[in-house]
């Protein structure tokens, strides 16, 4: 769709091979899909404690301005069990969740 999301500027063109940019623009590709790596390992970690403190959340996309064919069915979604609905979606997404703050019914009353 060629839209790239935030952090991944001026990755859309390689460099010519064999050049310091080249170096510099492969790493930079490797640290972002490190990071996505580790995040999606965590993802049932994070899932997990918001299931035990019982708080209901949401995905919600950092950058509203910068639309994401990836991102932006699930944007304002409440996150159930499954692991796939929960970011990271992609290397460089930049989708957070947010808790859902409880309503009324939801509160209990101390004694």
């Amino acid at each position: 769709a060629e839209v790239f999301p935030p952090g991944w500027e001026g990755l859309q063109r390689a460099p010519s091979p064999d050049t310091r940019e080249a170096e510099a623009y492969h790493l930079r590709r490797h640290v972002l899909f490190c990071e996505w790596m580790d995040m999606v390992a965590r993802r049932p970690a994070v899932r997990a404690h918001f299931t035990r403190q019982k708080i209901r959340v949401r995905v919600e996309r950092q950058d509203k301005y910068a639309p994401c064919p990836v991102c932006q069915p699930l944007d304002t979604r409440e996150v159930g069990l499954e692991l796939d609905t929960m970011p990271p979606f992609h290397p460089g997404c930049r989708c957070v969740l947010v808790a859902l703050h409880r309503g009324p019914a939801d509160r209990r009353g101390r004694s």
